[in-house]
């Protein structure tokens, strides 16, 4: 939404939407910023586990986010908004650092989402107790592989 700096599922309706395409977890933007139409995370957790039924991830951008999930009732948390937001834009992805925060401080699972470009970070993560890794751009992302490929070249 224009007015608004959160883009991951940002209201219910996006919820919902989600789901009826067959998702199984709704990843919903759970830092600490302002949400459009004065929604709050807790009341979208709410709403998506007692409408839909459905899993909630919290995608983070540091641990204080993380921490107040977990505080709204989210059932896993993902590493997925780290570098992506103003209090952590002059950090790159993967954020094997707070990752390792969420291990350490959460009750409920980490995901690492974010920046995986190699088998070695994603060992890397699991090793440092990741529940699951998300490989995104790496795989699919041929088309900037290809780009990467004609300026070196």
């Amino acid at each position: 939404l224009p007015e608004s700096e959160v883009y991951i599922t940002p209201q219910f309706h996006h919820a919902k939407a989600i789901a009826s395409a067959g998702a199984d977890i709704i990843a919903i933007d759970a830092t600490l910023r302002e949400r459009p139409g004065g929604e709050t995370v807790q009341g979208l957790i709410k709403q998506i586990h007692d409408t839909l039924g459905k899993p909630v991830m919290a995608d983070v951008d540091t641990l204080e986010s993380a921490i107040a999930a977990q505080a709204a009732g989210v059932d896993l948390v993902g590493t997925t908004l780290y570098g992506y937001t103003a209090q952590t834009s002059h950090l790159s992805p993967p954020g094997f650092g707070l990752l390792s925060q969420l291990v350490n401080h959460l009750d409920i699972p980490a995901i690492c989402e974010g920046g995986i470009a190699t088998p070695k970070m994603a060992q890397t993560a699991l090793e440092l107790g990741a529940y699951a890794v998300v490989v995104g751009t790496a795989i699919t992302g041929i088309d900037l592989q290809v780009k990467a490929f004609l300026e070196l070249l």
